[in-house]
C-alpha cells in the first residue's frame, strides 16, 4: 500500500468529493459533479457523482448507464478489491459493481458504487490500457476516495490552489481561466468568494496591491488597512454596502462586506477572499484565508 501512495499523491477535492491521483495528471474538464483527469491532453480517468434521495438499487442504475453506451458488467479485479477494502459504512454496505466496454477499440473499464453513509452514487472510469501500474493506480484512487465531510469540512484542491471549508456552504458561480480564478458559496444570507489571479508581476506592476483592489472592486485606498496572511503581505478592508432593492429609508438594511487580498511572491500569485454578512466577530474570514494555500506544481514524467 505504501507504493501506491507514493504513485498517488496530489489530493484533488471538488464539491464534495476527495481523492488522490499521480501529480502528473492534469484536470481536463470541470462541471459540478464532474471531474475528468488527462495526462498528455489525453483522458486517463473520470468521476461522476450524485446523491441519491428515496431507494436504491445498483442494479437498476446499472441498466441505465448500459443503455447509453456497450458496456458489460465484468469481474472485479483483486487490485481494486484491495483499494475498496477500506470503505466501511454504518448504513450498509458500499454496493460496487465493475464494468468494462463491449468490442471496437476502447479499452475502458468503470466501477459504479454507492456509498450509504452519504448517499452518493459514484461513477469512476479509467480509460487505459490494463497493466500492472494502471491496476495500482486505479487501485490506490478508490482507496484513497472519500465523500464525508472532515472535521465538517469538505477539502477544495484543483490546479494550484487547496483549501478547506464547512460542509455547510453550497457552491454556486465557479470560473477558471488561465489568469484568474473564482469560485462563489453561499449560506444562508451569507457569502464567500475565493480569488486567484497571476501573473502577480504584472498585475501588480503599476499601483501594487492598493490600485489593484481599486480597479477590481471599487474600494479606494485610504478604506485599506495592511494585514498579515499567513506571513504574506496584504490588504484588507471592511465596508458596509446598501442591499439591492431596498429604498434608501430603509436605512438599517445593508450587508457588510469584508475583503482581504495577498501576494505570493515565489508563486507569483495574488489570492483574495471576500465576504458579505460573515461574523468579524468570529473570527471565521480570518481563519478561511489562512487555509487558502497555493500548491507547488510539480511536472513529472
Amino acid at each position: 500500500m505504501e507504493k501506491q501512495r507514493d504513485i498517488c499523491c496530489k489530493e484533488r477535492g471538488w464539491n464534495g468529493i476527495c481523492l488522490r491521483t499521480p501529480e502528473n495528471w492534469e484536470t481536463g474538464k470541470i462541471a459540478r459533479q464532474y471531474l475528468l483527469f488527462e495526462k498528455n491532453a489525453c483522458p486517463v480517468m473520470d468521476i461522476r457523482w450524485e446523491k441519491i434521495k428515496g431507494k436504491f438499487s445498483i442494479q437498476k442504475q446499472f441498466l441505465d448507464l448500459k443503455k447509453k453506451g456497450c458496456i458489460r458488467e465484468c469481474p472485479m479485479p483483486e487490485e481494486w478489491k484491495e483499494g475498496l477494502a477500506v470503505f466501511r459504512s454504518q448504513n450498509g454496505p458500499c454496493e460496487s459493481l465493475p464494468f468494462q466496454w463491449q468490442g471496437g477499440r476502447r479499452k475502458d473499464r468503470g466501477m459504479l458504487f454507492f456509498l450509504p453513509d452519504t448517499r452518493q452514487l459514484i461513477l469512476l472510469r479509467f480509460f487505459c490500457e490494463k497493466s500492472e501500474r494502471s491496476e495500482n493506480i486505479s487501485s490506490s484512487i478508490l482507496a484513497s476516495l472519500q465523500s464525508v465531510p472532515v472535521n465538517k469540512q469538505y477539502l477544495w484542491a484543483l490546479f494550484d490552489i487547496r483549501f478547506l471549508l464547512s460542509a455547510d456552504w453550497q457552491l454556486g458561480q465557479y470560473g477558471f481561466s488561465p489568469g484568474e480564478f473564482r469560485l462563489f458559496f453561499t449560506k444562508k444570507s451569507q457569502s464567500l468568494h475565493f480569488f486567484r489571479w497571476g501573473p502577480a508581476d504584472f498585475l501588480l506592476r503599476r499601483g501594487g496591491l492598493p490600485e489593484f483592489i481599486r480597479s477590481r472592486f471599487c474600494i479606494s485606498p485610504e478604506k485599506l488597512f495592511s494585514a498579515d496572511i499567513q506571513g504574506y503581505k496584504g490588504m484588507g478592508w471592511q465596508q458596509q454596502r446598501r442591499k439591492k432593492g431596498i429604498p434608501l429609508f430603509f436605512s438599517k438594511k445593508y450587508d457588510t462586506e469584508q475583503g482581504f487580498l495577498w501576494h505570493i511572491p515565489a508563486a507569483n500569485r495574488i489570492m483574495g477572499i471576500k465576504s458579505r454578512n460573515m461574523p468579524h466577530c468570529e473570527g471565521e474570514i480570518e481563519e478561511i484565508c489562512n487555509n487558502y494555500m497555493i500548491i507547488p506544481i510539480k511536472v513529472n514524467p
